[in-house]
């Protein structure tokens, strides 16, 4: 190639490369994470639900009959677990990642944040107690599972669980817990009156 030709593609490289940015196509924007949902708890009426969506670290109020999402809130990181009082007045939702467990006031159509309490290592299951004043709380890195005063938001009782306790199950007189671990795999149950 002569020094002519050479010259030539120098100055016309650029133009070219800028011609080429302006034909390419827009980038689209970010789509909207998706929530999955990975957890869920249907109120008492039966015609909505609470789901705890770990990829976008929120806290939805579905209507079911409807399909549509009625609130959606922010809670901590990686929520795990979502429970509701048998009132269907106070949900809780544990936080994988934070260590927490978020609280809301459950109404009609909305959520209200009520605050964080810090629980311990990786909460998973959530089961609020049959009275609705206070919720057990599986700790899977601690392997334990705690009960948490509604109002006051104090730890008020501890027991050490096998290996990863992951889901809590309430008897419908509250007297009995049960939690299901996954490393150990095994179930134990409690008498929630004695301990």
């Amino acid at each position: 190639m002569n020094k002519s030709w050479l010259g030539l593609l120098l100055i016309l490289c650029p133009f070219g490369v800028a011609a080429q940015r302006e034909i390419a196509p827009a980038v689209p924007e970010r789509a909207e994470a998706h929530r999955s949902p990975v957890d869920v708890a249907i109120l008492p009426d039966g015609k909505r639900a609470l789901t705890a969506n770990r990829d976008a670290d929120s806290v939805s109020l579905v209507d079911l009959a409807e399909g549509k999402v009625l609130a959606e809130l922010p809670c901590g990181h990686k929520p795990a677990g979502v429970a509701c009082s048998r009132d269907g007045r106070r949900a809780a939702v544990s936080n994988l990642w934070s260590g927490t467990i978020s609280l809301f006031d459950v109404d009609e159509k909305t959520l209200k944040p009520l605050g964080e309490r810090a629980v311990g290592s990786m909460p998973r299951g959530v089961v609020f107690a049959a009275d609705g004043d206070s919720f057990y709380v599986a700790l899977a890195g601690a392997d334990a599972v705690v009960q948490i005063d509604w109002k006051q938001r104090k730890e008020t009782r501890r027991w050490p669980a096998p290996t990863e306790p992951r889901r809590l199950a309430l008897t419908r007189d509250g007297r009995h817990l049960a939690a299901a671990s996954g490393r150990s795999c095994q179930v134990r149950c409690w008498d929630t009156t004695s301990g």
